[in-house]
């Protein structure tokens, strides 16, 4: 049996319940409140069914202890209001007796716990420990998810789709399932992807992030797989992989669309078999890794035309998440705006400036390829220079605005078109066409042809690469 000080620390998380003692022998209710005083000070006492309904009524109550045979009213009629009224309240029923149609209808009321008289004082905690556990568990959980669903909207903000993403987030973090986040740089995918992670069962383990677009292709077989020593020139030592560093955690892979398809065969092989095998290795290596993957377009028109392989795509998309881009959702900018301010203000060390209807009118006409993050670095630079105590259009001019004069996107002449590509006319070609087109409409400039695209520059240095684009 426990000591009392050993109960103490396992009853610590919960020495603020407040507990409900229902019992009509008055020495007996002393004897007990003053036995469980020790480990939850806020233990309240009623000594017949309708005054403890009185007291539930006007009391915020976590857990009931009641006696069966009392006066005015017996403790399973008081069970069966409570169960009407408060269903998730624990209760605890305290009995001598073993008559079997009053244990029947307390099996019935879904009691959740009995003791039998005389109490025992360690037998009463230990119940009392296990109706509290998954009560507070389950408060905990909501405070959690409520506390996440607001930090997440402190990023995104509250809209209609954004408010059922966040729902996504939180229900998909409790499954093992892989998921494919899909949506233009800079609306916040790494965030989802960690989220997920840090809501998940696997949050105590690593979250390892891989972008495939930053990694050369002659390299990134070594570093998702590792390498034993030996294994190639200047190999010296035994490297592990991500894989092996993500194990019982999460690896995200950013950027899935730029994954080669060789690197796509041996990567589907992995998620099949969950084995690795290191380069220059005979031995496979086991891993237990969840797979976070992200792609800037819809992974599902690569798998159409070739590009990204099918079988690897249902392997990846357990559950997908779209994230819109903020064009697509601009009555969300005002709060945004506002959110992002105070953030970045408190983080500068700056005053709270104000933003003008007419600042926000700009900036909801703005094209804004770069998103969320795009619209956070336009206010922190407009911050950071200082402008007085209120921020003009002028401040944060840092978008593509949407007007007749600054095309936010190529025009396609499908005749144009269809003359220069002829039969060659697929997603692939047409890409390369969009970008040999921007740039030259920028005069070479391929930082002014991503912004014309809506991608960001290295997006459109890693396709001229992929594609080998000649741009002279």
């Amino acid at each position: 049996m426990l000591k009392k000080k050993e109960f103490k620390e396992i009853l610590a998380p919960f020495k603020n319940a407040r507990i409900l003692y229902v019992e009509d022998d008055p020495f007996l209710r002393d004897a007990i409140h003053q036995y469980l005083f020790w480990y939850f000070p806020d233990t309240i006492l009623a000594e017949n069914g309708e005054e403890a309904l009185e007291i539930i009524n006007s009391h915020s109550i976590d857990i009931i202890i009641t006696d069966i045979k009392m006066p005015k009213m017996d403790g399973l009629d008081l069970a069966q209001h409570i169960r009407s009224k408060y269903p998730d309240i624990p209760i605890i029923l305290c009995t001598a007796f073993t008559d079997v149609p009053i244990l029947l209808r307390a099996i019935e009321l879904n009691i959740d716990k009995f003791v039998q008289k005389p109490i025992d004082g360690d037998l009463l905690l230990s119940a009392i420990h296990k109706c509290l556990l998954p009560h507070f568990q389950q408060q905990q959980l909501s405070n959690l998810n409520r506390n996440i669903k607001q930090s997440m909207e402190q990023h995104f903000g509250k809209g209609i789709q954004i408010s059922r993403i966040i729902e996504e987030i939180i229900r998909v973090s409790q499954t093992c399932f892989s998921v494919l986040i899909q949506g233009e740089t800079g609306v916040g995918k790494t965030l989802v992807a960690s989220t997920i992670h840090q809501l998940s069962q696997r949050s105590h383990h690593p979250f390892v992030t891989v972008d495939v677009g930053t990694i050369p292709e002659t390299l990134i077989e070594r570093e998702l797989f590792g390498h034993v020593k030996g294994a190639f020139t200047g190999a010296h030592s035994t490297q592990p992989g991500f894989f092996v560093k993500a194990h019982k955690g999460s690896l995200f892979i950013d950027e899935l669309e730029n994954m080669s398809p060789f690197v796509q065969k041996r990567f589907l092989r992995v998620v099949e078999e969950k084995r690795i095998t290191p380069l220059g290795s005979n031995q496979t290596i086991s891993i237990d890794v969840r797979i976070i993957a992200a792609s800037n377009s819809k992974l599902s028109e690569a798998t159409e035309n070739g590009a990204f392989r099918k079988d690897l795509f249902y392997r990846l998309n357990d559950y997908t998440i779209d994230i819109p881009p903020l064009r697509e959702r601009l009555d969300e900018i005002p709060k945004l705006c506002q959110i992002f301010v105070e953030d970045i203000c408190k983080e500068l060390n700056r005053p709270i400036p104000a933003i003008p209807k007419e600042t926000i009118s700009y900036l909801s006409k703005q094209h804004w390829p770069g998103n969320i993050r795009q619209l956070k670095n336009a206010l922190r630079k407009a911050v950071l220079n200082g402008f007085a105590s209120e921020l003009l259009p002028e401040n944060v001019s840092d978008g593509t605005p949407i007007s007749p004069n600054t095309p936010s996107a190529i025009a396609f002449p499908a005749q144009r078109l269809s003359e220069t590509l002829g039969s060659d006319l697929n997603l692939q070609n047409l890409e390369i066409w969009a970008i040999k087109e921007a740039i030259k409409k920028n005069n070479g400039l391929r930082n002014e042809a991503a912004r014309m695209l809506g991608i960001d520059y290295s997006t459109l240095r890693r396709k001229i690469a992929r594609y080998k684009i000649n741009i002279e």
